[in-house]
């Protein structure tokens, strides 16, 4: 499974420089990935998190996404050279995913957020051999129903999260030749970055 698929405009780059990620393209991207400014002072790495919590929510929600941010901030931070990261819309993602399946799995378990595993939260994330998430949207389509949360409720920063997770990014109207072009992201690909980030938090020692 990949991290992230690089864009048409970035395959073609690396192919001109005869399949080499050249220093100039790095640069680039270093400057283009940096934190954004309005991020608050003294948060960690993980990119625009506040467009997916969203403002208002139950209590869970809030100590979820508390909880999300805790772990996988620092695990980011290590993992960074400078701010040059290629994969951080995965971390952003993954952070709501990580906060929404927590929330979910404490409602539905009528528990605490802090007595849901990552194990648990690794059974809903798991993808086929084929690396598709459809299996996974299923699952938390099904968490998400049973914990009270309709998908187009208005005013809901739960539904609004999960909306904008499980939305199905594979382009339209390609040619059958760009079929299986690794440059597009294909199906539900925003939630494959829950389980990038679970692995992440694996190999750093943080699952708890």
């Amino acid at each position: 499974m990949s991290d992230r698929r690089p864009s048409r405009k970035r395959s073609r780059e690396i192919r001109a420089a005869g399949g080499k990620f050249t220093v100039a393209m790095r640069a680039n991207d270093a400057a283009r990935l940096l934190p954004p400014a309005t991020a608050p002072e003294g948060g960690w790495p993980l990119g625009p998190v506040d467009r997916w919590r969203g403002t208002g929510g139950p209590d869970r929600w809030e100590r979820a996404w508390d909880r999300a941010i805790s772990e996988l901030g620092p695990v980011r931070a290590a993992r960074q050279e400078g701010p040059y990261d290629p994969y951080a819309e995965r971390w952003t993602e993954g952070a709501a995913g990580l906060a929404l399946t927590y929330y979910l799995l404490a409602v539905v378990g009528d528990r605490s957020v802090e007595a849901v595993s990552t194990d648990d939260v690794r059974v809903v994330a798991e993808l086929p051999d084929t690396g598709s998430a459809w299996p996974a949207v299923a699952r938390i389509d099904a968490l998400a129903e049973r914990a009270g949360h309709r998908l187009d409720a208005p005013d809901d920063p739960v539904a609004a999260c999960w909306r904008a997770l499980r939305v199905d990014c594979s382009p339209t109207d390609i040619p059958d030749d760009m079929q299986h072009d690794w440059s597009f992201r294909w199906g539900a690909d925003k939630v494959v970055s829950l389980s990038v980030v679970l692995a992440r938090l694996a190999a750093a020692g943080r699952a708890s």
